[in-house]
Parts: structure tokens; C-alpha cells; sequence
């Protein structure tokens, strides 16, 4: 018997959403499928990717019917699967966009079958394509590869309609050796990785109060994108909220639907009176939960430590401001 809290059951035709967020239990890499074929460059953000055999090497993912370059890729002879490191959030929403030309804001060179190889990618696999079959809204596709090179490297990670990180479980620390150093003793960890952590045990943690608040973490973080009161788009929820695209559509009009969010000109949205209620409600709770977790940590260490986190945050900002104008000066 399945002792956990039940969020969502059903046929899946009656909630295609909520469908979705039951596969998103599932946890995948994500990869981004390029090609270069007779209807132009081609790229899509993808999480259906797997091995399918080792001899012959053999690989397969799926493409939907409406995506727009479905003409492209169900004609094409040969691609390549890019599997994304853990700091290429960027590249992944890039490639799940409706920009036009998505490869020139990201850096790639031509692979040995002619497909964009996309830089920092920590595995590349160039296929040539071996078959195609039919499945319901979506076309499967089988890669034979030619050749394959693998890079050291974290993961991407995408599970319960948000990116991810691997991190090693807390069951599988090593068991300490009397008068043994740990791992992490001898080689401190980074602060990156703490942040990672630190950022998950938090909202592990906070998921109760989200899930009596009838939320899920998508619409949580669209909401917090929303909370200053101005109106925003889509495109830029999902950007400055590290989104998945579909899932943060999703979010939109579920909340939308239950009567948090209004829609205006422009595609662009902003909290209902009974959202902001929610969220201040929110964020009340969040602040309580915050001061409880850090109950014994006292007030001039946590106020360092917001300060070297919104650096890193500043420096972040400054970054993408730069990138954004190295990349407008070459159109």
C-alpha cells in the first residue's frame, strides 16, 4: 500500500496537465537534437532521449507532430544528441524557445556528420538516422551512431517540472573510518554545490506548505515572479525563473484558470487580487519557515552570507547583460 499523499489521478485525457506531472516524477537528463538539413539548422530541447542497443549502437527519442521543425528532422538523414552539463539551463531554454535562429545566441562548430555540436556539452552522439516510426502525436526516432565523445561533467537533471542537479544521496555517504577524514574533509566542497544543496533541502523541505497551499513548485516560482506587483511575459517568467517551457505554460494556465492571474495585452501577465492574497500568504509562511531553519544562527553570519550570495547573484546578472550585448552587436 502506497503510503504517500495522492496530488493527482485519472484517465489522462481528462488532464493532459496533470499527466505530465505525473511523468515528470520521472527523473531524465536533458539533451538538445540538432541537425543540418535541406530546410536549414535545426536544434530542440529534449528529455525523451535513450540508449536503445550497444551493438548495434543504437539510440532513440521522440519528436512531436507540432513542433516546428518536425519537417525538418522527419526528413532528415543524420542529427546529433547533445547532453547538457548542469550549468546550461541557458542553452536548454534557448533550444525549447520560439526564437527563429536559436543558434546565435549559444556557441557550436560543425560535427564530423555535419550536425552543430553544441560547446560545452559533457557527451555528444552524431547518428545517422536508422528508422522512423509513428506513435500518436509524436514521431520516434532511432539514431544509429557513428561516433561519440563523452566530457567530464555534471549532469543537467529534469524531474517534477523543474531543472535539476545530481548530487550523491544522503544514503550513500561513505561509512567513516575510525581516524579516517572524510571525502569532504579533505577536499572541501564547493560553494557552489552548497548553494545546490542548501537550495534543495530548502524546498524539500517547504514542499508541505506549498502542497497545503494547493501549488505545485512551477506555479510557486511563477507567482514569485509575479509578487512586485508589475506585469511580465512568459518568456521572461521562464528565463528568470530557470523554468522548463512546458511545464511554466502549464503553471500559467492552471493558475490562470483558478483565478490568480490576469492575462493583458501583449501575452503579458499579473496577479489577480486573490493572487497576491495567495502569494502574500506565501511568502508570510516562507519567512516564518526561514526563521526556523535558521533558529541558532546568528544574525551577522546570516547577513554574510545573504551578502556573498547576492554577489553571486549581481555578478550573474552582470554576465547575462554582457552576453546579451556581445550577441546584439552581431546583428
Amino acid at each position: 500500500m502506497n503510503t504517500l499523499l495522492e496530488a493527482d489521478s485519472g484517465n489522462p485525457a481528462d488532464d493532459p496537465r496533470a499527466f505530465r506531472r505525473a511523468l515528470g516524477q520521472f527523473a531524465t537528463g536533458i539533451v538538445v537534437v540538432t541537425a543540418d538539413t535541406e530546410m536549414g539548422r535545426v536544434g530542440n530541447t529534449v528529455n525523451s532521449f535513450a540508449s536503445v542497443s550497444l551493438d548495434p549502437p543504437l539510440i532513440v527519442w521522440s519528436l512531436n507532430r507540432t513542433s516546428r521543425s518536425f519537417n525538418a528532422f522527419n526528413g532528415a538523414k543524420r542529427f546529433s544528441v547533445n547532453v547538457l552539463g548542469m550549468d546550461q539551463v541557458k542553452v536548454s531554454q534557448v533550444f525549447s524557445s520560439p526564437d527563429t535562429d536559436k543558434f546565435a545566441s549559444v556557441s557550436w562548430k560543425a560535427g564530423k556528420n555535419g550536425a552543430p555540436v553544441l560547446d560545452n556539452s559533457i557527451a555528444v552522439f552524431e547518428c545517422d538516422t536508422e528508422v522512423i516510426h509513428d506513435c500518436g502525436d509524436h514521431i520516434i526516432l532511432v539514431g544509429r551512431v557513428s561516433y561519440f565523445a563523452r566530457f567530464e561533467g555534471k549532469p543537467l537533471l529534469y524531474v517534477q517540472g523543474a531543472y535539476g542537479a545530481a548530487t550523491a544521496h544522503p544514503q550513500m555517504k561513505r561509512v567513516r573510518e575510525a581516524g579516517s577524514q572524510t571525502a569532504e574533509e579533505v577536499t572541501p566542497q564547493s560553494l557552489a554545490a552548497l548553494i545546490f544543496k542548501a537550495h534543495y533541502a530548502f524546498s524539500t523541505r517547504f514542499e508541505e506548505h506549498r502542497r497545503k497551499a494547493g501549488l505545485t513548485v512551477c506555479q510557486a516560482r511563477v507567482l514569485t515572479a509575479l509578487s512586485a506587483g508589475c506585469a511580465t511575459t512568459a518568456e521572461n517568467i521562464i528565463r528568470e525563473m530557470y523554468l522548463p517551457r512546458p511545464d511554466a505554460l502549464d503553471a500559467l494556465s492552471e493558475l490562470q484558470e483558478r483565478g490568480y492571474l490576469l492575462q493583458g495585452n501583449g501575452a503579458s501577465y499579473s496577479l489577480s487580487d486573490t493572487g497576491i492574497e495567495l502569494n502574500t500568504t506565501l511568502q508570510s509562511t516562507l519567512v516564518e519557515f526561514e526563521a526556523a531553519e535558521m533558529e541558532g544562527v546568528h544574525d551577522d553570519d546570516l547577513r554574510v552570507v545573504k551578502d556573498v550570495l547576492q554577489h553571486v547573484v549581481n555578478r550573474s546578472l552582470s554576465n547575462q547583460a554582457e552576453d546579451a550585448t556581445e550577441v546584439n552587436s552581431y546583428v
